[in-house]
């Protein structure tokens, strides 16, 4: 065998492990720069969460106080001490009240000959009812039997307020009811005398009279 087929496969042996070890380096090249770019990927990573951006926090504008006025002073107001006027020499006055008139004189106090404040004849009307019904008297009898009823009565009343006459017009089922009715308006007379503008001559009056018990 010759000196050429010898050192042939050493060629070749050499130049596969060039080969390898070309590879190899690359590899280990790229394995560091994969590496290398993690760990600078995980330090920029620790960098920001150890310091966080800050936020620009806007701060309020400060209340400027209000100057108050300067305050006055209390004053105190001086009252003037009073002045008591000098009392006269006055003579005691004696009580001329004159003696308070019963109640009847007061209601019916009006002099016969007054035609009196009657506007009209509904007026005199009136005024001859309410003193009939201030003379009416509730029969006790009829009160105890609890009697009710609504007598109608005609009566005269002459110039001069003297009663002319009186008679049942629609009675009620009680008789005592109907005579106290008729008692009511002879016990009311005499009556003031009718107002001569209004009337002439003696005047006709109806008027119903009821006894009810509360």
């Amino acid at each position: 065998m010759n000196n050429g087929d010898v050192k042939k496969p050493n060629w070749l042996l050499r130049g596969f492990v060039l080969v390898s070890i070309a590879i190899h380096a690359v590899l280990l090249f790229q394995i560091a720069e994969l590496y290398r770019s993690r760990e600078t990927a995980f330090i920029e990573l620790e960098i920001r969460d150890a310091r966080p951006q800050a936020r620009d926090i806007p701060v309020p504008p400060r209340r400027r106080t209000p100057t108050l006025p300067p305050t006055a002073p209390e004053v105190t107001p001086v009252r003037p001490a009073p002045v008591t006027p000098p009392t006269p020499d006055v003579a005691p006055v004696q009580d001329m009240t004159p003696d308070a008139p019963s109640p009847e004189a007061v209601a019916w106090s009006m002099p016969q000959g007054d035609p009196g404040p009657y506007d009209s004849a509904a007026d005199y009307a009136g005024m001859v009812r309410l003193k009939i019904e201030s003379h009416k008297q509730y029969p006790t009898a009829a009160r105890n039997r609890q009697l009710q009823g609504r007598v109608k009565v005609s009566f005269v009343i002459n110039p001069d307020g003297t009663l002319a006459s009186v008679s049942l017009i629609d009675g009620s089922r009680h008789e005592m009811l109907n005579q106290a009715a008729l008692d009511a308006v002879r016990d009311s007379a005499p009556f003031p005398r009718p107002p001569r503008h209004l009337f002439s001559g003696p005047v006709s009056m109806e008027i119903v009279i009821v006894f009810e018990l509360m």
